[in-house]
């Protein structure tokens, strides 16, 4: 249904919103034209090729017609594989709040905080190294699909397994 007065849309009964490099699903949808924003509710999730992820609260923020960022909020939660092809999500992450920045339609960054729990595992090399770990603030580079460096702040342990 489109709202002429607010320039806005809304969708509701299992939408599903798709591009090449995403798929995201939702029982309600709202997208704002002036502010440049959509919302989706009702257990949205949001699917592509390394990652599921899902929460209470879903929002995408565009730049023109570019995704710029996206949050989530209140019991999120990714499942991710180590590397673009994997068959399994092999590692998670949970928070309260976890917002991505995007450049040129690829996640390029990922900030979690609040109560924010992980589990990592990697194999490069056939060297393994894995980590579950507990922390308020995670940032999580990335370059091409891949995960380049996990940072953990704030009320932080855990166990950490790297093999030489």
């Amino acid at each position: 249904e489109y709202f002429r007065d607010f320039e806005k849309v809304a969708a509701n009964f299992d939408v599903r919103t798709f591009t090449e490099d995403f798929l995201i699903t939702s029982d309600f949808l709202i997208v704002f034209n002036i502010e440049s924003k959509a919302i989706f509710l009702g257990e949205p999730v949001f699917t592509n090729d390394i990652s599921e992820a899902n929460s209470k609260e879903f929002y995408l923020y565009f730049n023109e017609e570019n995704i710029i960022k996206a949050e989530m909020i209140d019991d999120v939660r990714v499942d991710f594989k180590s590397e673009e092809g994997d068959a399994e999500y092999t590692n998670w992450v949970t928070s309260d709040i976890a917002e991505f920045f995007f450049e040129e339609g690829e996640i390029v960054k990922c900030i979690a905080e609040g109560i924010t729990d992980t589990y990592f595992e990697q194999t490069k090399d056939k060297k393994n190294s894995r980590s579950n770990s507990s922390g308020n603030i995670l940032t999580i580079d990335i370059i091409d699909n891949e995960i380049t460096s996990i940072s953990m702040k704030n009320k932080v342990v855990g166990t950490y397994f790297f093999e030489n």
